[in-house]
This record gives structure tokens, C-alpha cells and sequence, in this order.
């Protein structure tokens, strides 16, 4: 709490200086947020300033409604929703306190929170709100909390039952709902035979097979409703899988063209002389040789193409790692490039030549690790077509999930619990679907007319089909407003299915019929220059070049310093060197130095608070006993010592 509060006070105070001076760098893009009849999809990254703007968005949309319902602002978590709901109040108050002359704004941000806030005032005088005394008109919840909300209006259309409590522990009925499924191995039915089918697949191993569909369950908000589409689907499992796996393939090349794109030219030419030379001794891996003038189509046609043009730069496959792999430093005839001493001199200098080439070209390629990374999944990806027995195992598996989807109902029935994924889904289901939408749904139309949302790169793909269809029929200038906010840089939710291509696919794509322009924060009010520059420099060649909606690929976007320069030196990094069987030795080592430096701040800056972060608990054992040989105090948060 208390660093959000010094944020905001230096955040009002370089915005008075910006106003005084120049404009942020960023300001027109937090000008262009606050148009509330548009839709808008924001990168802000942390330290951005991103809170205030969602506020005084939230507060500008309150004035224009008819009721403060219209207006949700959904969160990731219940801290972030509190924090938000505690601001909108704290600014309403304040500005009642300028109103009634007991304050007076003194800044820039000051006079444009009063503005906004004035007018929310006055449209709760109007309307009979009573706001300040009503807290709970404020829509302002998590999007688990909002889920479930759904989900108890509808308890029998989305299969929650009555009340059921929402927790994370949900193992033993994992474990009821596999083991009532393939309970139905002896039965007389179709899914008996689709059982024995996956239980061959994995040898008939009954442990192997409950950690593989435990896995799957704790994601199923990924592939259940396309599993349920697929049992009610005329169309055949296999045609759909198909076109899936098709749009994968199309999606990976056409990544993968965009890296290459700049050698292409080269790339073609070292292509064809090796499948040329391959061919020639009749060890071509194609049907037949057919040069290329430019790089293969991005279809799984082309893909055996792809695969070839991959051999000559990657080394073979790690087989205990097949997503895994390393530059090909120097090529040989078997990757289609002879050695010189050839009997044809002219030949021979050509094959020199070309041979060089490539290794010049790989030589360029290796510290470019995201090209490594997206040539390694090429080898990855499905052939153009599966043979009869994976669509067999296939289609088998999709009935077995199916089955295993009806079972985890029932046992979260028996048992009164459901999970957040569960909430999910449920809430989907009371919403039905744009061309059948339940009287839910349509009350919710007529309510809701503006959403914002927190934290939008932690969204799951069913927290976005939730917003889809509450937004369906939304079209541009009808006066209702989406409104994102994220940053793909900092996705951490990946434990609650969370997945960053979808911030990534709704910047490109929108949602539904929804376009949003996107926005971009820059100014960063939470960091000294020495450290905002650090940040830049080692994290600019962490992140990927290109976005990749599939892979969740996502480019580092630069801060921008706003706090004046300081002599500060901002980052230091220490670096200790020890022998793989010295762990203990080097966690004793690490701890001396955390001590040490610990205390010469504390004597340096006797008023300051320092932090320790760790990766995990463990690391603390050699740390704590250094802290107290120097007679420092430290206080463990959510840590149990």
C-alpha cells in the first residue's frame, strides 16, 4: 500500500511537470483512453500508471450512465478489485470535500479527477444513487467472483447445483470422475471399446493413463467445449481435427517465413543445390526434387519442403527432447553439401562455395535463439495427413474426454465443490450462445453497456468466451465500450489455464464483431532511470522479435523514463562461480553476500526498507542465519519459518 501511494504521489507530481514542461511521452494515448465511447485494448506495463487511468475511466463512464450497474470493472484478483473500488471512493470523497470548499485541487491530475468526479457527483444527485452510501452499486469484482455470480442465476442450465463452495483442492474428485469412466471398461458400449483403445495407447498402464487425464483436467477449460462441440458436431471428428491441425501448420510457417524472410533469396538458393545434390544420389527425402524461387508455402503441403530446408541448418534431434535442438555448424554430404575435392574442378569450387555460405549464414543465426526456437517446433508439427490408426486413437480419445467431462460434474454434484475452472464454464453456460441466448443473457445486454478489464494477459480461454458472448451484438458507436488493459510481458497466471495468445490474438483480431484500437503506456512512474535503462537493455534480447499468437510469443516494448537522471547505479549483479557438487558451499556463499550487502544499506539509508526476493523457501535456510549473525531484523512475508 504504501509504495502504491508514494507511486501516485510522484505520478501526480511528473504529470504537473509534464503539463508545465512537455507532455509525457505516452499522453496522447491516456487522453484517447478516457474516450468513452470507444473500444480500446491498452499495453501497460507495470509501473504505467495503468490503476488511475482505469479508474478515471470507470468514474467518466459512471457519469454518462443511467444506472452504476452499466458499468462493470472485472479484476484478476480480490486485492486488485479492492484496491480499485477503494480508489473510485477515495476520489469521490475528495472531490465532495473540494465541492463543499473543504479542499481544492493543485495539479493537473488533481483538476482532471475533480472534473470527472464532479460529474459523477452530480449524476448521482440526479439519479438518487447514493453512492458514497451504497458502496456495493460499484461493479467492481474479480472475474471469478463474476462468473459465479452467473452461475447461481441459472444453478440447473450451468450444472452447478445449488451453492456449492469454489476451491482449488479438487484432486479426489478428479480421481472419482477417471475412475467412474473407466469403470465402463466391461460394459457392453462403445466408450468401452474407445477406453480399451487410449489404455493401448499407453500400454495398458492404469497409473500411466489417471496422471495423463489428471493433467488434461486440470485444463479442460481448453478443450471441453470443443470436445462437446465435436459429440454434438454432424460433421466427423476427424474433418475437424483436420482443419485444426491444418491451421497450426499455416500459422507456425508463416511465423517462421517472417524471421526468414530477410535471407530468403540465400536460403532458396542453398535449398535447391542441396535437394539438387540429394537427388542426384537418389537420398532425397522428397517425392521428387521441384526447385523453389522462394521460401515453401505456409500449408502442410509444403511442410516435407520445410522439414528438408530445417536439416541443413539444425542438427538432428535431441531423443530425449524433441522440442529441443542446436545450430548445424558445419554441413556434410549427407545434409547435401559434397566437399570440394570433387573430380569436377568447376563443381568442386561450387561446392566450396555453397558449403561456406551456409556456414556463414548458421554462423550470423547463432545467438538468435527465437529463430532456433521456431525452426525446432517446424519439426514438431503433424504431417500432412495421419494414418488411419492416430484418427482411430483419436476419435476414441475425444469420446473418452466426453465421458470424463459427464463424470466431473457428477462427482463436483456429490460433493458440493466446484473449481475456478468449473465457475468458468458454468457462467458460459448460463449465458448460452449468440444464436441462443438464455433470458439471462439478454437481461445482461439490456444492463451491462461498458466493461473493463484488469489484467487482461491473465485471461483463459473461457474467461474470454464469457466476454465474447457478453458483448455480443455490440457494434461500433451504439454508446457501450470494451476496455482492456494488459500487459503481455508479465503473464504469470499460467496455473489457472491462463494463456497470453489470447491478449495477443484479441489486439490483432478483436472480439466477435468487436474491433479494439490499441493503445500503448510507456511512462514508467515507479522506477530511477538507472533501473528503467537496465531493464531495457537485458530485457530487450530476452523477449522475441515477432508475435506469436500459437506459441505466446510476445516483443519486449520499451519504458520510458520520467523521473529526472540520478547517479544512482541502479542494478549490480554479482556473479558466484561454484562446481555443480558444491551446492551447499554456494548457497553459504550467496548468503554472505545478500548479508553483507543488506547491512551496508541499512547503515547507508538507516531509514529505508530493503527487500530480499527468493525463488523459493528453501533458499531462505542459508540466508536468515547470515541476517542474524549481523544483528538484522527481517519480518518474512507469506513465509513460514
Amino acid at each position: 500500500m504504501r509504495q502504491k501511494q508514494e507511486e501516485l504521489r510522484v505520478y501526480k507530481q511528473i504529470l504537473l511537470g509534464a503539463v508545465m514542461s512537455k507532455a509525457l511521452p505516452d499522453q496522447a494515448a491516456r487522453e484517447t483512453a478516457l474516450e468513452v465511447s470507444k473500444s480500446f485494448i491498452v499495453q501497460a506495463p507495470a509501473g504505467s500508471g495503468k490503476t488511475e487511468l482505469l479508474s478515471l475511466r470507470y468514474l467518466k463512464l459512471l457519469a454518462i450512465s443511467r444506472q452504476p450497474e452499466e458499468v462493470l470493472a472485472i479484476t484478476f484478483t480480490r486485492k486488485a478489485a479492492s484496491e480499485m473500488r477503494d480508489r473510485i471512493i477515495r476520489v469521490l470523497n475528495w472531490c465532495k470535500d473540494c465541492m463543499d470548499g473543504n479542499s481544492a485541487p493543485v495539479d493537473e491530475i488533481q483538476r482532471l479527477r475533480l472534473d470527472i468526479g464532479s460529474a459523477v457527483l452530480a449524476a448521482d444527485s440526479k439519479h438518487g444513487w447514493r453512492l458514497l452510501e451504497s458502496p456495493g452499486r460499484f461493479r467492481v469484482q474479480t472475474i471469478d467472483s463474476f462468473c459465479f455470480y452467473l452461475a447461481k442465476q441459472l444453478p440447473i442450465l450451468s450444472q452447478v447445483g445449488g451453492n456449492p463452495n469454489v476451491t482449488e483442492h479438487i484432486e479426489f474428485c478428479f480421481r472419482e470422475a477417471i475412475s467412474a469412466t473407466l469403470g465402463n471398461l466391461d460394459s457392453d458400449t462403445r466408450l468401452a471399446d474407445d477406453i480399451a483403445t487410449v489404455l493401448g495407447h499407453l500400454d495398458n498402464d492404469v497409473t500411466a493413463i489417471e496422471a495423463q487425464l489428471i493433467t488434461l483436467l486440470k485444463q479442460r477449460d481448453q478443450w471441453s467445449s470443443y470436445i462437446l462441440a465435436l459429440n454434438n458436431a454432424a460433421q466427423p471428428t476427424e474433418r475437424y481435427l483436420q482443419s485444426s491441425l491444418e491451421e497450426l501448420v499455416a500459422e507456425t510457417l508463416l511465423a517462421t517465413t517472417a524471421l526468414l524472410k530477410e535471407d530468403e533469396a540465400e536460403l532458396v538458393e542453398l535449398y535447391n543445390f542441396a535437394a539438387s545434390n540429394l537427388d542426384k544420389e537418389g537420398q532425397l527425402p522428397l517425392k521428387e526434387f521441384i526447385p523453389l524461387n522462394a521460401l515453401p508455402a505456409a500449408n502442410s503441403e509444403s511442410l516435407p519442403q520445410w522439414l528438408f530446408l530445417v536439416s541443413f541448418l539444425l542438427s538432428q534431434l535431441e531423443p530425449n527432447n524433441r522440442a529441443k535442438g542446436n545450430w548445424l555448424k558445419r554441413a556434410v554430404a549427407k545434409n547435401g553439401f559434397p566437399p570440394a575435392n570433387q573430380p569436377d574442378k568447376e563443381f568442386g569450387a561450387l561446392c566450396k562455395q555453397l558449403k561456406s555460405r551456409r556456414d556463414d549464414l548458421v554462423n550470423r543465426y547463432l545467438p538468435d535463439s527465437e529463430l532456433l526456437e521456431a525452426l525446432c517446433y517446424v519439426r514438431l508439427l503433424p504431417g500432412p495427413g495421419l494414418d488411419p490408426q492416430q484418427w482411430y486413437f483419436l476419435t476414441a480419445l475425444c469420446h473418452v474426454l466426453h465421458a470424463l467431462n459427464a463424470e466431473l460434474l457428477l462427482a463436483f454434484s456429490r460433493f458440493r465443490l466446484v473449481d475456478y475452472t468449473q465457475t468458468g464454464a458454468a457462467a458460459g453456460l448460463a449465458l448460452g450462445s449468440a444464436e441462443e441466448p438464455t433470458d439471462l443473457s439478454l437481461a445482461l445486454d439490456n444492463v451491462i453497456n461498458h466493461i473493463l478489464v484488469d489484467e487482461f494477459q491473465d485471461t483463459s480461454q473461457l474467461q474470454l468466451d464469457l466476454l465474447r458472448k457478453l458483448t455480443a451484438g455490440w457494434e461500433p458507436d451504439d454508446g457501450r465500450s470494451l476496455f482492456l488493459v494488459g500487459d503481455a510481458m508479465q503473464s504469470c497466471y499460467g496455473f489457472r489455464n491462463a494463456n497470453v495468445g489470447i491478449y495477443l490474438s484479441v489486439k490483432e483480431r478483436g472480439i466477435g464483431e468487436l474491433s479494439l484500437t490499441p493503445l500503448a503506456l510507456s511512462s514508467n512512474f515507479r522506477s530511477q532511470e538507472p533501473v528503467v535503462s537496465w531493464v531495457n537493455n537485458v530485457f530487450s534480447g530476452a523477449f522475441p522479435r515477432h508475435p506469436n499468437i500459437s506459441r505466446g510469443a510476445v516483443p519486449y516494448s520499451p519504458a520510458q523514463v520520467i523521473h529526472p537522471k540520478s547517479d544512482g547505479t541502479g542494478v549490480k549483479v554479482k556473479l558466484l562461480h561454484h562446481e555443480s557438487d558444491q551446492r551447499q558451499a554456494a548457497d553459504l556463499a550467496e548468503a554472505q553476500v545478500v548479508a553483507e550487502q543488506a547491512s551496508a544499506l541499512q547503515q547507508q539509508f538507516p531509514n529505508d526498507s530493503i527487500a530480499i526476493l527468493v525463488r523459493t523457501r528453501p533458499q531462505l535456510q542459508a540466508i536468515v542465519p547470515a541476517l542474524r549473525e549481523r544483528g538484522l531484523q527481517w519480518r518474512a512475508s507469506d513465509i513460514d519459518l
